[in-house]
């Protein structure tokens, strides 16, 4: 496609738009409505200096994010020479290690920030993603994961990815399986983040865990219509052509815990969330 065909089909005909902007740029008078000033409480707000290792720590988490592992673990090892018990400083290096599919470390780290902030999401999310990152945990890991997750939906409600990996969670073979609830949660996440098209994937992998291979292939059919990115419409035409077979990820463990951890889609940005 030309420029110029581009420009028609997004802005519309120029011979038609051009003597409408001229007609605009040479006006003397404009319409327009006065609105009141919001009203802002400021005595509602409440600042606080930022120490120099929580700034170290947040700049870490941008590191991270960005790939740069070596010296966000620079930073993070200096912010906690600084503040040894700041407890985003351990759910920094948690992330930091499960973007490296470090999964014993990351353990290590998110179990510390629970022990600092016991009702922390991120500290719960991480801790219960790297225990399901283990190559065959037992029950009554899964157990822990499950319930540092459901602390994470609780205490971060909007934080989708928290509610994928429950879903996963609870989809897992074993005595905590609960594909039901385990389909409300996934739906949940879908909520939350409607274009993540990992979380239309998850539920795709819990309805073939509860039979409904029909229901299945019509939710992967939409996960393929709203990718816009290649990882994206991959994941999506992996789950519709998965779809037609059995048994599912979530009945092989072949499967543990992707989305929610991989250097691709596990990009949870403290600022976003």
């Amino acid at each position: 496609m030309s420029q110029v065909d581009a420009a028609r089909k997004t802005i519309g005909d120029p011979a038609i738009l051009e003597p409408a902007l001229n007609d605009y740029v040479h006006r003397l008078a404009f319409t327009a409505a006065r609105l009141d000033k919001p009203r802002i409480e400021e005595g509602a707000y409440r600042t606080r200096p930022q120490s120099e290792a929580e700034s170290l720590a947040v700049r870490a988490d941008f590191m991270t994010h960005e790939g740069r592992y070596v010296k966000a673990q620079q930073a993070l090892e200096e912010a906690l020479k600084l503040d040894p018990k700041l407890a985003v400083a351990y759910e920094n290096m948690a992330f930091l290690y499960l973007r490296q599919d470090k999964q014993s470390d990351a353990e290590k780290w998110a179990e510390q920030a629970v022990a600092l902030n016991p009702q922390g999401y991120l500290a719960n999310y991480y801790y219960g993603a790297s225990l399901l990152r283990q190559i065959q945990p037992n029950d009554g890991t899964v157990a822990k994961a499950e319930a540092s997750l459901r602390i994470a939906v609780d205490k971060g409600p909007g934080f989708a990815p928290a509610y994928d990996a429950l879903a996963f969670c609870l989809a897992r073979p074993g005595s905590h399986q609960n594909l039901d609830e385990a389909h409300r949660v996934a739906l949940a996440a879908v909520e939350r983040d409607p274009s993540d098209v990992g979380h239309r994937v998850r539920v795709v992998e819990v309805l073939l865990a509860m039979g409904r291979q029909d229901d299945a292939i019509n939710e992967a059919t939409r996960a393929v219509s709203i990718a816009t990115t290649p990882a994206g419409q991959s994941a999506g035409a992996g789950s519709l052509g998965g779809s037609s077979k059995i048994p599912s990820v979530a009945e092989t463990d072949e499967g543990a815990p992707r989305c929610f951890l991989s250097g691709s889609r596990f990009q949870p940005g403290r600022s976003a969330y």
